[in-house]
């Protein structure tokens, strides 16, 4: 029997160029799922910090004026529109 020279390669050799590296789809995948993991490791590990709360301030309390009855008559709703009522009157 003679030998083929040249004819057929050894199984185990790679191929030439199919195997070699990544293919420019696998390193945006790649790319795409790291930069989502270092995304999500940040925003647990240092999240954004919060809007200051608004400071309550609370209102001055409104000081009682005290009312004649001549005032109290003209503030009876009919002239203009503030109406008054005299509260722990005499």
């Amino acid at each position: 029997m003679s030998q083929i020279v040249g004819a057929a390669a050894e199984p185990d050799a790679p191929a030439a160029s199919s195997e070699e590296g990544y293919s420019t789809v696998e390193l945006f995948v790649y790319a795409a799922l790291g930069g989502m993991i270092v995304y999500l490791l940040k925003q647990i590990f240092f999240p954004p910090p919060q809007p200051p709360r608004p400071v309550y301030v609370p209102k001055p309390k409104p000081v009682p004026r005290p009312f004649t009855m001549e005032e109290l008559r003209e503030c009876d709703g009919t002239k203009n529109n503030q109406i008054y009522v005299g509260v722990k009157g005499n």
